[in-house]
């Protein structure tokens, strides 16, 4: 059997799946296999418009109720350019299932349209729901980097180690700000931690070099 499928991806110039053969409707009807499709052609091909057209059959197949699908949908949308439809799409999986990863990928719509204020709401939104999620307390805390707000995202930064002591994102972000501000021996304890977290590259070692020699 491995030589037989070895010989048919031979054959297909070593493609695993060929997209634009795919019957949508026919895939569509068999639940766990257009999942594991769609999430394919979505991570791996980039094919969006095919995997599109298998979700678009596999959502009227579940009577619009399946939130999965819907968020799949949407995903496409977005990497297609489609932003209005793919925040239809979520806000509609939503109503059918609250998942935090919904309330993610809201928040990329509002980065990508350019509202970062409306980005941190949908955040808070969703922490209502799911009190002190690491996930969401850092998307926060990204937002006001990117606002050139640094003491507001080392405020959160510091709330999320005090329920998700290791957190690597927050300690690295804490670190930087200390080695900013000119506090280097303080941020050099901090990448000791991550050290201890098990990190072992070669950016962190750098820093370890670079708060050494400031704080000497």
């Amino acid at each position: 059997m491995l030589r037989l499928g070895t010989a048919s991806m031979m054959s297909q110039n070593g493609q695993f799946i060929m997209a634009d053969k795919l019957n949508a409707k026919n895939i569509a009807k068999k639940k766990h296999i257009a999942k594991a499709v769609v999430d394919y052609l979505i991570y791996v091909e980039c094919n969006f418009r095919r995997a599109l057209d298998i979700a678009s059959e596999a959502t009227v197949h579940t009577n619009f109720e399946d939130w999965w699908w819907k968020s799949r949908i949407g995903k496409c949308q977005f990497k297609m350019g489609m932003i209005k439809d793919a925040e239809r799409q979520f806000i509609s999986a939503m109503k059918n299932q609250d998942m935090i990863v919904l309330h993610l990928e809201l928040v990329k719509v509002a980065v990508k349209q350019d509202q970062p204020m409306r980005a941190i709401e949908l955040y808070n939104k969703g922490l209502e729901t799911y009190k002190n999620e690491s996930s969401l307390k850092i998307g926060i805390a990204r937002i006001h980097d990117l606002l050139n707000a640094p003491e507001e995202a080392y405020k959160i930064y510091k709330k999320i180690l005090t329920f998700d002591n290791n957190n690597v994102e927050s300690i690295a972000s804490i670190a930087s700000y200390h080695f900013y501000t000119d506090q280097p021996e303080v941020a050099l304890r901090f990448y000791w931690r991550l050290v201890q977290c098990g990190i072992n590259d070669c950016e962190l070692w750098n820093n370890l070099g670079l708060c050494s020699f400031y704080a000497a």
